[in-house]
């Protein structure tokens, strides 16, 4: 009696009432039954909603290493920018914007690398692509704004182009007409700079130092200005001057071209050769096709006393014309013609 009410009290098959079950599953199946649900098929819609989520998954985890990698290059240029150090900006944020060409934030700090480069027909170019759009970081936007304001100091007004439309070319404009301009345009900074410039090369060295001064005096990080001023207190034995005008130049970009060639020159003429060469090599390696890196790089081997390198570099400067222009210079200081120190 009692193993006929436990039998009666054992459930069958959940499926199909079959009283012979497969023991040991959770729940109670026939044999026919649990082979049937195994071989269950799946329907359509979800067979669709599953390969779709995969073709996702694929194409996310394809993209992955792309956007990590430009995720770093990105976080990369903003370091960079943070230490003034524009030369590695530009190159970080020169591959994120390659990659991402909608990504506004990339070219929002890469138009503070270009203008800090000298590189301003990017700047002015990134700022066209970026009008209309928010930046919605303050303290970026007000340094992007304060710099495009000063960028009309980099080119000449419409009035200075009329007059050099009339000689043919700035440098051709006589310096007789720059000092007649100046004084009713003094609001402009780029035809005073231009006035310097003539006056270094025609190596009126103490007008041109006025002229520079004044024009600091309008705008104390004008590049240009302090770029001609570190060479020309070279020019007149004025070494710690010049030094001062480099880490002016490096205080403003941590990698500038010209303020680490010209502290790398300033240097060799004050016979510390060592920190020239060390100077010399940081140039270098920001551009290593330059001209003027690489006659400043064969200036230092030649006062280091490694003339195998020095003549190495300029066996392969000479191949070049535009190179052979700089290393003349290089070649004078050598044979003794130009007397560097």
């Amino acid at each position: 009696m009692e193993q006929d009410l436990e039998a009666a009290s054992q459930p069958g098959c959940a499926n199909c009432g079959h009283m012979i079950i497969e023991h040991g599953h959770p729940t109670p199946l026939c044999t026919e039954c649990r082979t049937k649900f195994i071989k269950f098929p799946i329907p359509w819609p979800i067979r669709i909603f599953a390969g779709l989520v995969l073709v996702i998954l694929i194409f996310a985890m394809a993209n992955l290493p792309r956007n990590l990698s430009t995720a770093i290059h990105y976080e990369r240029g903003k370091e960079a920018i943070e230490h003034s150090k524009y030369a590695t900006a530009r190159k970080e944020l020169s591959s994120v914007i390659k990659n991402f060409p909608q990504f506004n934030d990339a070219k929002e700090y890469m138009v503070i690398a270009s203008f800090r480069n000298q590189d301003i027909p990017t700047f002015f170019s990134l700022l066209q692509e970026l009008e209309g759009k928010q930046v919605e970081d303050l303290s970026l936007y007000s340094e992007i704004k304060q710099m495009a304001n000063h960028a009309p100091e980099y080119f000449p007004s419409d009035s200075l182009m009329a007059i050099a439309e009339k000689y043919h070319s700035l440098d051709s404009i006589p310096v007789a007409v720059y000092r007649e301009y100046i004084p009713t345009h003094i609001a402009e900074v780029f035809p005073s700079w231009q006035y310097a410039s003539m006056l270094f090369d025609q190596k009126n060295f103490s007008a041109c130092d006025s002229v520079l001064t004044e024009v600091l005096e309008q705008d104390h990080d004008y590049t240009p200005a302090l770029m001609i001023k570190s060479t020309l207190k070279r020019e007149l034995n004025q070494l710690d001057s010049s030094h001062y005008y480099c880490d002016r130049l490096l205080s403003l970009n941590n990698e500038s071209f010209y303020g680490t060639a010209s502290k790398a020159r300033t240097f060799l003429k004050q016979k510390k050769d060592k920190e020239g060469m060390d100077w010399a090599l940081r140039n270098f390696e920001l551009r290593k096709n330059d001209p003027y890196s690489i006659a400043t790089l064969a200036l230092a081997y030649h006062f280091n006393n490694r003339v195998p390198d020095r003549d190495k570099i300029m066996a392969t400067a000479n191949k070049d014309s535009v190179q052979m222009t700089y290393m003349s210079y290089v070649n004078d200081v050598i044979s003794g013609k130009e007397k560097f120190r």
